[in-house]
């Protein structure tokens, strides 16, 4: 859980130091995510129902900034991954 819950701060971080962290609709999209993420970590019952969905957020992120390198998305499919592990 400890780290899902470095992974996401790791993310969010990215986002701040970003060019992209205001007025962007799928900055706001994975923001809104990785914050259920980490305030489920909590309750492990709730975390095993939390799901990424990976292409959506990447899609809007790509369409949205023309980034198809950036270390934001890379981080989120280790995310992804890590949720998919403890989901099964």
């Amino acid at each position: 859980m400890e780290n899902i819950r470095k992974r996401c701060y790791k993310i969010l971080s990215l986002i701040e130091e970003s060019p992209w962290k205001e007025g962007n609709y799928s900055i706001v999209r994975i923001k809104r995510a990785i914050k259920q993420i980490v305030s489920e970590i909590n309750d492990e019952d709730s975390l095993s129902k939390v799901t990424l969905n990976i292409q959506s957020l990447s899609r809007n992120f790509v369409d949205d900034t023309g980034d198809y390198s950036s270390i934001i998305l890379k981080e989120l499919e280790l995310l992804s991954k890590e949720l998919k592990n403890i989901v099964q």
